[in-house]
């Protein structure tokens, strides 16, 4: 597992002169710790040294990252997360509408996506639809009250129409 010296010298002359940034961290490298490594290079080309210098030297061993530490999220989930996020800073103020809508319709092309049969996108449009309901009461109340412009009314509407346009395809293609 000891890298040869023509490697070492190699790795050496490609990295410009500077502070010396030792391996000696990674235990299986230790041997290499007269590789210069700039203080100005990215950190993308430090990690690039120590990778190459690590397949190299055949001091790395690929495995598989174990799915039981990892947790999973799934991306409907992160959709559905994002939603609530947006629509907690839009009540705060500090959010608009027209992203509220946006990230409810990343959460639908989301669902979408996830669908496997037409059933289920059905059913993801029937609640995108009812989540843009909900916006335009919303928007339909603050608007009344004078909290929002009558622009976001209509943004809203514009964006309940689309959505029941949407589908009306989804269900045509059943």
């Amino acid at each position: 597992m000891r890298c040869s010296p023509a490697i070492a010298l190699w790795l050496q002359s490609t990295r410009p002169a500077g502070l010396v940034a030792e391996l000696l961290s990674f235990a299986r490298f230790g041997h290499l710790e007269h590789i210069n490594v700039n203080k100005r290079n990215s950190m993308k080309k430090q990690i690039g040294v120590v990778t190459l210098a690590a397949l190299l030297c055949g001091g790395v061993q690929m495995q598989a990252a174990d799915d039981s530490t990892r947790p999973t999220i799934k991306p409907v989930e992160r959709a559905v997360a994002a939603l609530r996020a947006e629509e907690t800073k839009f009540e705060a103020g500090k959010s608009t509408l027209f992203n509220v809508c946006q990230v409810a319709k990343d959460l639908r092309a989301v669902e979408l996506q996830a669908s496997v049969n037409t059933a289920e996108r059905i059913a993801a449009h029937k609640r995108h639809i009812a989540l843009v309901r909900d916006l335009k009461e919303q928007t339909d109340k603050r608007t009344e009250k004078g909290v929002v412009s009558s622009l976001d009314g209509k943004l809203v509407s514009q964006e309940l129409q689309e959505a029941e346009a949407e589908l009306q395809r989804a269900q045509e293609k059943k």
